[in-house]
Formats: C-alpha cells, structure tokens, sequence
C-alpha cells in the first residue's frame, strides 16, 4: 500500500493535470488512482492519435496468424490499468465499449486547454 501512495504522490507532483482529471472524473479509490497515475506517465494522450493509443492499450480484437505476432502490440500492464480505472469510474466490471468511451474522455479532457503551436 505504500508503494501505491508513493506513487500517486509522484503523480498529482509530476502532473498538475492529474489532480484535476482526478476531481473532474470523480475517481476517488486508490487503485483507481492509481491506474490514472500509471496510465499518464506511460500514455502520451496530447500527441497520440486515437488509432495509436487504441493499439497501444490492446482494445483492439486480436488478429489470429502465424505468420505475424499481432499479440505483441500492446502492453499488458497499461490494459490492465485501463480496466481498473473503467472499473473505478463505472463501478462495474466494464466491456469494451466502456473502456474505449472513458480513453476517448480522458484524452478530450487532457488535450482541450491545450492550444496549437
């Protein structure tokens, strides 16, 4: 449990929009928090399209071949960390549509004060 306080101290520290994605998605459990901590330090939400962000979180049906490793994009640990959060937003177990409406908000929320240039 320590090392879960550690590292959403790091966060709201590092980040000072985790804070107010935090309050704005009104996660209040710590393995919810948590996963919004694991989830911005890994994910580049401003700059990612959502195409590349859908791949890099595994929402994306599995293709079955021999021939190429389609498995192999994504991390395992960052969509597990979405089904937390999902998990922690809805307060139930999420499907896929869930998951993929909350990376959808969270990467509106992150990129709207942002301006160009």
């Amino acid at each position: 449990m320590d090392e879960l306080a550690l590292k959403i101290a790091e966060a709201g520290r590092r980040y000072p929009a985790y804070n107010r994605l935090a309050s704005e998605l009104n996660i209040n459990s710590p393995s919810g928090k948590e996963a919004l901590a694991e989830l911005m330090a890994y994910v580049d939400f401003a700059n990612s399209p959502l195409r590349g962000i859908k791949k890099l979180l595994g929402l994306y049906r599995p293709v079955k071949s021999r021939k190429n490793k389609h498995w192999k994009l994504y991390d395992g640990r960052l969509r597990q960390a979405i089904n937390r959060l999902a998990m922690a937003y809805y307060d139930t177990i999420p499907n896929g549509k869930q998951r993929w409406t909350l990376v959808k908000k969270l990467k509106q929320l992150l990129t709207e004060n942002q301006t160009p240039g």
